[in-house]
């Protein structure tokens, strides 16, 4: 019973954990920790940034407030300038099987469990800054 109940716990402080981290993940959220930045924006560009999109045109601050920090930012010099990419990947998991006893993960109920780990995927999106202005998104689509 009462190891029933201390999972039944852990799997609740996973679960508010979770909620946290996705309402700190929406373009509402960093709007509102934002307004000023938010009030830059023309009412259009505003309106893309409420729904977590961005345009061309958009300052670096636009497209954080639109779609967070990217996973990661990249920089490319040619003959034209200096470019700056900033890159979301697409989320995807690794099974892990573990045996409960401490390879790869230490299981305090004493697996085995098979779990789904968050890894870092290919980038879904791309967004090209030069000059502190988006000139290219590049968007994957998934067939």
């Amino acid at each position: 019973m009462m190891k029933s109940h201390s999972r039944l716990l852990a799997l609740g402080l996973i679960f508010v954990t979770a909620l946290t981290l996705a309402a700190c993940a929406t373009p509402e959220y960093r709007i509102r920790n934002h307004p000023d930045i938010y009030a830059q924006a023309t009412p259009a560009q505003q309106a893309l940034i409420g729904k977590g999109q961005i345009g061309l045109g958009f300052k670096p601050e636009f497209v954080r407030l639109a779609l967070g920090r990217p996973d990661r930012v990249s920089q490319r010099t040619d003959a034209d300038g200096t470019e700056v990419v900033w890159h979301y990947a697409a989320p995807q998991s690794t099974v892990v099987w573990t045996t409960g006893f401490g390879y790869p993960f230490y299981d305090p109920f004493f697996g085995p469990n098979i779990i789904a780990v968050p890894t870092a995927g290919n980038d879904r999106l791309s967004v090209t800054f030069r000059n502190n202005t988006v000139v290219s998104i590049d968007e994957t689509v998934h067939p």
